[in-house]
């Protein structure tokens, strides 16, 4: 019966109660009044009779039970126009702050609640189903588009300790990296995205695509290889690009870089760390002429430290989670550095524990990506 139609239910119920008040009342005529009349007249009626008053009965039912349903129907496809006239004028001249004010009134104002409860978990079961859905989906064509990405061996150039992570850049949530050994030293590119989708993943493999034609270029200038590459990335532009592109010299203590992301480019002298002058942007800005490349002279000893953005963003670090509590932790510890590697490792400690401290379930190598580079 669930199944069936409110008039048709309803005029069911009405032929059903409509043929049983009949019947009664002819059985109840029969018993009587017209069982005496039978018994003082001999008279027995034929069973014609009988039958063409339980006819007649399941007619009139019949009939009350269609006049019902008529009504009912008419009345069901009213009272949806009517619905419909109430939701189309509160649409047009109700304000959406109109759930929030307070009528004055207990009863509508529980009503207003269970609304609001109502719109709000409809709104959030939608909202996460979708999420679920796109993160999914998203994550299927970021793992078809990645394995493309090559597996990197750690450079060997002369006068340079450098140390990197990762070194296969096959995980979605990390930034790309990547290196072109040159005449006079080395660039090194660090690249990804806030958000993460399948149009950021292809972009990243983009990038891998011009690094691996720009190493075929080794016999260029450094200064035109970075231009180039410029160059070759504003041809699609695209928003949200964290970029961090530099070139150190193994000969004349110099590095050269551009740097357009909120992580600033960390130097490590004398066991200390600071933070080399940037011009601040967090984006690659796609102008229409190359951005200007910078430049500071390295010492002996020093480490050059770049840290990407996704710790921020996805792990959900604080902002000063490397330019005040990890220069605090160095200040207390007082570690000494040999090595880029043990740079490295005090790096990942201290995130590691950060991550423990907040006890968050997110693995920090899902998002860390740095690059280390020492003058020795």
């Amino acid at each position: 019966m669930k199944h069936f139609s409110f008039p048709f239910k309803i005029g069911l119920y009405s032929f059903s109660v409509s043929l049983a008040c009949l019947l009664g009342i002819i059985y109840t005529e029969d018993f009587l009044i017209l069982e005496k009349i039978y018994l003082e007249t001999s008279y027995i009626p034929d069973p014609e009779v009988y039958f063409g008053r339980v006819m007649l009965a399941l007619g009139l039912s019949f009939l009350c039970g269609v006049v019902v349903y008529v009504y009912a129907t008419v009345f069901n496809v009213k009272l949806i126009e009517f619905r419909k006239i109430i939701l189309e004028t509160a649409r047009k001249y109700l304000p959406e702050y109109d759930l929030s004010l307070d009528s004055g009134f207990k009863e509508i104002e529980q009503l207003k609640e269970v609304f609001r409860n109502s719109i709000y978990e409809i709104q959030s079961s939608f909202s996460a189903k979708i999420a679920n859905v796109v993160y999914e989906n998203n994550k299927n064509f970021n793992e078809q588009i990645l394995p493309f990405v090559n597996k990197l061996q750690k450079p060997n150039i002369k006068g340079l300790d450098i140390c990197m992570y990762p070194l296969e850049n096959y995980n979605t949530n990390s930034d790309y990296i990547d290196y072109i050994p040159t005449q006079n030293g080395v660039i090194f590119i660090m690249a990804g995205f806030s958000e993460h989708s399948p149009i950021q993943s292809a972009y990243k493999a983009r990038i891998q695509s011009i690094f691996a034609l720009a190493k075929e270029f080794y016999f260029y200038t450094e200064e035109d290889m970075i231009s180039n590459i410029q160059t070759a990335l504003r041809i699609h532009k695209i928003k949200g690009l964290n970029l961090v592109l530099f070139f150190i010299s193994n000969q004349t203590k110099k590095v050269k870089f551009l740097h357009f992301q909120e992580n600033p480019i960390f130097l490590m002298h004398n066991n200390e760390l600071s933070e080399i002058l940037t011009i601040g942007e967090t984006e690659y800005p796609f102008m229409e002429e190359n951005s200007d490349v910078r430049f500071y002279n390295l010492e002996m000893g020093d480490h050059l430290v770049v840290v990407t953005d996704r710790i921020l963003d996805r792990a959900y670090f604080e902002k000063d989670i490397l330019t005040v509590r990890w220069k605090k932790n160095l200040q207390q510890t007082k570690p000494k550095f040999s090595s880029s590697n043990g740079v490295a490792n005090h790096l990942i400690e201290f995130l590691d524990s950060k991550m423990h401290e907040k006890g968050t379930k997110e693995k920090l190598s899902d998002y860390l990506s740095y690059i280390i580079v020492g003058y020795e």
